[in-house]
């Protein structure tokens, strides 16, 4: 992750555990895309919310998925360490990603 998104994040985080202390909220959850309370997001809402984005920004629809596997695929080619990348993707090893990508490994 850059510098410039990593600083995004943070300054978006502080605003909403900021906003939360002003409304009186003390079910602060640190996940940026969450279901209503603590727990972690909401899948479906999220993917309508995507879809939703895609469609106003104007953009070919894809989802989630398909960008998770460009995301791996354009890196392994460019000679990206596998491992790294198989940590990203949350594989349980870095075998399981060569399986899956070995044809965009140089």
């Amino acid at each position: 992750m850059g510098e410039d998104l990593y600083l995004a994040l943070k300054g978006m985080e502080a605003s909403r555990f900021k906003e939360q202390l002003k409304s009186g909220d003390s079910t602060y959850s640190p996940w940026i895309f969450r279901s209503k309370g603590s727990g972690p997001m909401d899948y479906n809402k999220f993917y309508n919310d995507w879809t939703r984005a895609q469609k106003m920004a104007g953009v070919r629809i894809r989802s989630p998925h398909s960008l998770r596997h460009t995301y791996a695929s354009v890196n392994l080619a460019e000679g990206e360490d596998l491992a790294y990348i198989s940590h990203q993707l949350g594989h349980a090893n870095p075998a399981i990603t060569l399986a899956i990508y070995t044809h965009f490994v140089p």
